[in-house]
Parts: C-alpha cells; structure tokens; sequence
C-alpha cells in the first residue's frame, strides 16, 4: 500500500445502504475516501491550509451535512 499522493489499488468491495459503491478508474475499482471512513466509523477531515487529508481512528464517522450540498 502507498500513501501520498498516489493510488492504492484494491479487489475489496464497498457497500452503502446494501448497494455496491464503484468507482471503476482503467478496470480497477477506486473508493471514496468519505465512504471508507464511513464503513469504518472513524475521523477524516480536510485541512486546506496544507492541503492533507487527516484520519484520525482515535475519533468516529461525523456526517453534518451542508446547505445545498451536491456531492460529484
């Protein structure tokens, strides 16, 4: 597995409300890091200041959503 910046490639399936979550990128399948973090109930969060995403398995999953969100 490598981290920063790069891809990791997996076989794993993910499900979400008993549907799979795909992600098909040249026949290999890619997950949301949200959705992971999800599965897995723990932290991750965006710092802009440097750009990096922080996991923090010390904290659980929080979902607060946002006005008028509209995930791509």
């Amino acid at each position: 597995m490598e981290l920063f910046g790069r891809e990791i490639v997996c076989s794993s399936a993910i499900y979400k409300d008993e549907e799979l979550i795909t992600l098909p990128i040249n026949g290999n399948n890619y997950f949301k890091l949200r959705d992971l973090a999800q599965a897995f109930n723990i932290s991750v969060t965006w710092d802009g200041n440097t750009n990096s995403v922080i996991i923090d398995t010390s904290k659980v999953y929080l979902y607060i959503p946002l006005k008028n969100e509209n995930w791509v």
